[in-house]
This record gives structure tokens, C-alpha cells and sequence, in this order.
């Protein structure tokens, strides 16, 4: 039988046999890497929620005001979104975002470099900012300047405690120092407690 990965390729192959790229992105690659089971498996693509609901019998579109639908394939759910880039973030928590072109624009969105990998349906990784470098040193960075990336989006400094707590991987110092600015005032109650 087929694992979880194995379908989410399976997924990956009917996109490119439809003339269109396809990557497993983010945690489940990560964990991939790590050699964790995966739970949750996330889809970049620059098909439309058009073109993929003709690809596949069960999709929905729940998430298409963020661009994303949620296909089920062989009784597993996979997340799907087109390329997407953020322009600005609104109130310290939510970007506009617009599709983009490349995967690339997609995976500079993406808040650590641990989670921004992307990986094709030969099972190539994609790894723009040395993730895999910091997955073997166990360190949490933050993709660019982390006072930049926890100001546009204040939930990320908690991200990054959880991976660090969850993993157990060290926070990279840049990181360390935006910790002493509050950035969690921007962020409702609800949010805080989710991710404690």
C-alpha cells in the first residue's frame, strides 16, 4: 500500500502530466528530511483552483479566498495552493497575497528556512536558503532579517519558540535579540493560546 508521501507525489505527477510544476512544500519536507512520520501535506502549484478541480474528482474549496483548495486523493487530504507572494501585511498578522510565477516567489514568503523547501516529484529538493544547513546544525532562522519577518507577521515569534521547543533546535541569535521587543501585543488572545 501506499504511504501518505507516496499519494502526495502521486499528486505531484498527475499536475506535471497536465503540463503544470507541482511541489510538496514547507513542514512535511522538513520532516521528510528529518526522517519524522508526516502528518500534514502542503502543495504549491501554478495550476488555478480552476484547472485543479478538473484534475480531481474531490476537491474543496474552502480556502480559495487564500488561494488554496483541499483535494482528498486516494482517502488523504493534501492542502493545495497556487504560487502565492505576500505584497504587504496588514495589522501585524495578515498579508495581502497575490499569485505568483515561481516557486521561488512562493518560498520566499515562508517564515524559517526549515520550512521553506520544496520538493518535486523525483523526490528533488529545493533548498534557496540553505535550510538543509540549518536542519543539520539544529538551528531556527529566520528567512531574511527576523526583526523584518516577526514585524510583518508577530505570530512567527511564537513559531518559532514552538519548532524550537518541538524539534528541539536552538534559536538562531538574531532571533534571540528581536525577544526582547513585544511583539505579541499585536496578536489576539486566541492566537497566543493556540500556539501554547
Amino acid at each position: 500500500t501506499m504511504n501518505k508521501l507516496e499519494k502526495g507525489i502521486e499528486v505531484l505527477q498527475i499536475l506535471n502530466s497536465n503540463s503544470f510544476e507541482g511541489y510538496i512544500v514547507g513542514g512535511a519536507v522538513r520532516d521528510y528530511l528529518l526522517g519524522n512520520p508526516l502528518n500534514d501535506i502542503d502543495i504549491a502549484t501554478n495550476a488555478s483552483l480552476d484547472d485543479i478541480s478538473k484534475m480531481f474528482d474531490n476537491v474543496e474549496m474552502k480556502g480559495s479566498k487564500y488561494l488554496g483548495c483541499r483535494i482528498i486523493y486516494l482517502d488523504e487530504e493534501f492542502e493545495v495552493t497556487m504560487f502565492r507572494k505576500d505584497i504587504e501585511y496588514i495589522d501585524h498578522r495578515h498579508p495581502t497575497t497575490v499569485v505568483a510565477e515561481t516557486i521561488e516567489q512562493d518560498l520566499v514568503r515562508r517564515d524559517f528556512t526549515i520550512n521553506a523547501f520544496a520538493m518535486n516529484s523525483d523526490y528533488e529538493i529545493i533548498d534557496l536558503f540553505n535550510g538543509k544547513g540549518d536542519l543539520s546544525n539544529r538551528l531556527i532562522k529566520t528567512i531574511g532579517d527576523a526583526n523584518v519577518r516577526f514585524n510583518e507577521d508577530a505570530l512567527r515569534v511564537l513559531r518559532a519558540l514552538y519548532f524550537s521547543s518541538k524539534l528541539n533546535f536552538d534559536l538562531d541569535n538574531q532571533i534571540i535579540e528581536c525577544l526582547n521587543q513585544d511583539y505579541l501585543k499585536y496578536l489576539k488572545e486566541e492566537y497566543i493560546k493556540d500556539m501554547f
